[in-house]
């Protein structure tokens, strides 16, 4: 038996083209790397959100500004571990900071424990 198709009984789409602002919400978040022009465009709403970037480096965009976040899970429930306010760290220093902490994880360290320990070491 075979199939005898010619290309007009097979359904050809049209090609639509991504741009930049086309993202996908799932319960909230977006999908999707972010970019800088993404970033500059997102506006603060009455309450706070996050924009994903993957890699558990999320951007949290609150009515006083925007902060990138580094969530993770550790003994089963979630921590936020904040990276700095985002005109003051870029896109690619935030990605950076967030694979320093993925990495401590790896190592057994807590990211949020670590940094209460350097910050107290500090103090006095």
């Amino acid at each position: 038996m075979s199939l005898d198709l010619t290309t007009s009984d097979l359904c050809v789409y049209p090609y639509v083209p991504q741009t930049v602002f086309q993202l996908q919400f799932f319960w909230g978040y977006t999908v999707g790397q972010l970019n800088d022009l993404l970033i500059k465009v997102a506006q603060p709403r009455e309450s706070e959100y996050f924009l994903a970037d993957g890699e558990g480096l999320y951007l949290r965009v609150r009515p006083a500004g925007k902060v990138w976040i580094y969530r993770y899970k550790y003994m089963g429930r979630t921590t936020k571990l904040s990276l700095g306010a985002y005109p003051t760290v870029s896109l690619s220093a935030a990605r950076k900071k967030a694979r320093e902490e993925a990495g401590r994880r790896q190592e057994g360290v807590d990211p949020r424990d670590a940094r209460r320990k350097s910050v107290s070491a500090l103090r006095g």
